[in-house]
């Protein structure tokens, strides 16, 4: 599956990352594994399917708002933060078992990852999540 070459890109691309954010960037490939399961998902709805459809491929656009080529790993938060922002949707649309089953480790990470990580990469980056939603219409 050629969305597996991306994730493994994803993961050399973050893997030895040791700035700022360091634990969610690092993530990043599990997010994005599971933005594509969720699109498999039957709670998924075409509403909620076409915001997962905006975010990959926000995700693998080269030259976004925080261009990755320009910042290195870091240039991945607004990206983090886009498909937090859609997962969140997905929880009070549809609560957390679609998100869940589909996550690869456990539920706590999850949690954590819609929580505390979510908003502290928020507040580092007020602005820069306030554009990226902006530029998706998510």
């Amino acid at each position: 599956m050629e969305y597996q070459n991306f994730q493994l890109n994803l993961s050399i691309d973050v893997s030895d990352y040791k700035g700022e954010h360091s634990v969610i960037i690092k993530k990043l490939p599990a997010i994005y594994e599971l933005a594509v399961k969720l699109l498999r998902d039957v709670m998924i709805d075409s509403s909620i399917r076409q915001k997962l459809l905006a975010g990959i491929g926000y995700l693998v656009i080269p030259n976004d708002l925080f261009p990755e080529d320009q910042h290195g790993p870091i240039g991945y938060v607004e990206d983090i933060m886009l498909m937090i922002h859609i997962f969140k949707l997905i929880n009070s649309e549809k609560g957390k078992l679609p998100l869940v089953r589909n996550w690869s480790t456990s539920e706590t990470e999850l949690l954590e990852i819609l929580t505390k990580d979510f908003e502290d990469l928020k507040k580092s980056y007020p602005l820069l999540f306030e554009e990226v939603i902006k530029f998706t219409g998510v």
